[in-house]
C-alpha cells in the first residue's frame, strides 16, 4: 500500500473517530443539561388517557372484589371482601400460604405508592367511613370496602382524584388533599359521580392540566 493511500486511510479513520466522539460528547452534554427535565412531561392527551385507564382499573377492582367474596379463602367461616386490594392478585389460605388468584393484574395490585403507579395513579384502601355527628366507623370487610385512586404527583392544581366503595359507584374531584376516610355523602362533600367514560371526558374538560401536573420524578408505566 502506498504512503498516500495509507495516509488517506488514517485520515478517514481519524475523521470518523472524531465525529463519533463529538456526537457522544454532545449527547452527554445534552443529558446533563436536561437532567432535571426527565422524563419528558406528559401531554394533556396522555394525562387524560391515564384518567380514563384509572376509571377502568377501578371497575376491574370492583368486579374482582365481588368475585373474591364468593369464596372463603382462609376458611374461617366468613366470606368477605379483601381489606387490601393487593390480595385480589394473590391472597393467603388458612395456613397463611400464598395463593395466586389473578383477579387483577400484578401491575395493578402493586400500584400502592407514588413510585409504583399504574397509568399514573396509585391506590389506597380506605379503612373507615365518616358518620354524622361522630367519629368515623371502621369498614366491615363482610359488608363493605372503599378505595381511592391518587395521581402519583402530589399537587393542588386540579389533577383528578378518584374514589369508589363496594357500591361500585365511582366519584371524582379536582385534587385538593389526600383522602383518608370515605365521606358520609360524596356529592355533598364536593365529589362528582362518574357513571361512564363520556361523563369522565366531560369532567376532564373542566380540568386545567398544568406543566407541574405533567412532570413526574419517575417514569410512567
Amino acid at each position: 500500500m502506498s504512503d498516500v493511500k495509507q495516509n488517506k486511510k488514517i485520515t478517514t479513520v481519524g475523521i470518523i473517530f472524531t465525529i463519533v466522539v463529538t456526537v457522544a460528547f454532545l449527547w452527554a452534554a445534552n443529558q446533563w443539561f436536561n437532567r432535571y427535565n426527565w422524563p419528558k412531561p406528559l401531554t394533556t392527551k396522555q394525562l387524560r388517557a391515564n384518567g380514563l385507564n384509572t376509571f377502568k382499573n377501578l371497575q376491574l377492582i370492583a368486579d374482582a372484589q365481588e368475585k373474591y367474596k364468593l369464596t372463603d379463602w382462609d376458611r374461617d367461616g366468613k366470606k368477605t371482601y379483601t381489606e387490601f386490594f393487593t390480595h385480589l392478585w394473590t391472597t393467603v389460605d388458612e395456613n397463611n400460604d400464598p395463593m395466586l388468584l389473578d383477579l387483577i393484574s400484578h401491575d395493578l395490585a402493586f400500584a400502592i405508592g407514588p413510585y409504583r403507579p399504574k397509568d399514573g395513579y396509585f391506590f389506597v384502601n380506605l379503612p373507615a367511613r365518616a358518620m354524622e355527628g361522630g367519629k368515623p366507623e371502621e369498614l366491615d370487610p363482610e359488608k363493605n370496602w372503599a378505595i381511592v385512586a391518587v395521581p402519583s404527583l402530589y399537587t393542588k392544581k386540579g389533577a383528578p382524584i378518584f374514589m369508589m366503595d363496594n357500591s361500585g359507584r365511582i366519584f371524582a374531584q379536582k385534587y385538593r388533599t389526600m383522602v383518608y376516610v370515605y365521606p358520609l355523602d360524596p356529592v355533598e362533600d364536593g365529589w362528582e359521580e362518574i357513571k361512564n367514560i363520556q361523563q369522565l371526558k366531560d369532567f376532564q374538560g373542566s380540568v386545567v392540566y398544568t406543566k407541574e401536573m405533567a412532570r413526574y420524578p419517575y417514569r410512567y408505566k
